[in-house]
């Protein structure tokens, strides 16, 4: 079992991406940060996680500081990204009401919608601590 917010955390989640058939075949190239309002490296900056994405794999993950940046960014407070991440909250709502804010390209965001989405099923399978 992985705790949630974590380097380990989001290596688990590369590794069950990568071997999930429906999210290989996407075929999807971008980038992602998962940025937590509430939770600090230890420079004192938002813990922020970058995951690369090429050809259908997870081909990068790493700790990122607050000025990289991404072509989609999900930013929200721990319990928001964890709600999301069970399934307990649609990430539209959360968008919508403001406790999540995504910024993204459009077009990407329409080719790899259900592909983005798949993440988040997939992430349901792990067994984490939250």
């Amino acid at each position: 079992m992985v705790k949630y917010g974590t380097i380990e955390y989001y290596k688990e989640l590369a590794d069950a991406l990568n071997k999930d058939e429906e999210f290989t075949k996407s075929g999807i190239s971008t980038t992602y940060i998962y940025r937590f309002t509430d939770l600090k490296n230890a420079s004192g900056e938002n813990l922020s996680f970058f995951i690369k994405f090429e050809k259908g794999k997870v081909a990068e993950i790493k700790e990122v500081g607050a000025n990289e940046d991404a072509e989609f960014i999900g930013t929200a407070d721990y319990a928001t990204m964890s709600k999301i991440t069970k399934g307990e909250l649609d990430g539209q709502e959360a968008i919508n009401s403001g406790t999540l804010k995504f910024k993204f390209f459009m077009l990407k965001a329409i080719r790899y919608g259900n592909t983005l989405k798949r993440i988040s099923k997939v992430a349901q399978t792990l067994h984490v601590e939250y």
